[in-house]
């Protein structure tokens, strides 16, 4: 005998393949499966966090449980290549950690998932060096209710900013990537423009891969909203599917 657990499951995947719902649409809501199937709410969190990670759905804390809009039914593969990986010889890698006061931004508060915009944000900067090369900027925002109270400290210390808001690795990402183009001079650049002054001239040019992402926890709660440019010289990202 099939479960409700499975039954849900298979009902939901069936109208997908179906076309009931479209890439997009938001599905049935806690409350409706679980009237629909007589069952508890542990039971109907445990099938739609299952299809979360399976790649079927996506869950929006305060709006609801959606249909992915890319790549259906497959399993997605990241592939990163750094630095290292093509460089010859001694090669030193580090990371510096810059960690700003508590700020209001109300378009960042509402990618962090506070609707209003007004909740404090927390800004994370990590440079990656490789042979004291600054290859990637890395701005990570985080609302300052859900950093743990050792947790800024411990990030101070090298520990990992994932691990310190989810407490595991269980977590969702949406990602997208597009190319930029900024002045040596410009503010998203200035953490390390003592470095551009040396290796370029005023009036060129800089091109960055632009890398946004949005990380959620299973249960569609939102972790962190994160902002990276990478110099497209020293990385590269192969995506492939199931």
């Amino acid at each position: 005998m099939v479960s409700k657990y499975q039954m849900i499951k298979e009902d939901i995947i069936k109208e997908i393949n179906e076309g009931v719902f479209l890439p997009g649409d938001k599905i049935y809501s806690e409350a409706d499966l679980k009237k629909k199937y007589n069952v508890s709410n542990t039971t109907v969190v445990k099938a739609l966090n299952n299809l979360v990670s399976e790649g079927y759905l996506i869950r929006r804390q305060g709006y609801g449980t959606f249909v992915r809009r890319n790549l259906i039914n497959r399993k997605v593969l990241f592939s990163e290549t750094s630095p290292v990986s093509s460089m010859k010889g001694k090669v030193v890698e580090r990371t510096e950690t810059h960690i700003s006061e508590s700020f209001k931004d109300k378009e960042i508060a509402k990618k962090l998932g506070d609707l209003q915009g007004e909740e404090n944000i927390i800004k994370i900067i990590q440079v990656a060096y490789v042979n004291d090369i600054p290859w990637k900027i890395q701005n990570r925002y985080l609302l300052e209710r859900k950093i743990p109270e050792t947790g800024i400290e411990n990030i101070k210390h090298g520990a990992s900013v994932t691990k310190e808001i989810s407490g595991n690795y269980n977590i969702h990402a949406e990602m997208s990537v597009n190319i930029v183009r900024f002045e040596p001079t410009s503010k998203e650049l200035k953490i390390v423009e003592n470095y551009l002054k040396e290796q370029t001239r005023e009036e060129e040019d800089l091109v960055f891969f632009d890398i946004q992402k949005i990380t959620t926890s299973l249960n569609g709660e939102i972790l962190e909203y994160t902002r990276s440019f990478i110099d497209p010289h020293y990385y590269s990202i192969q995506i492939t599917t199931e």
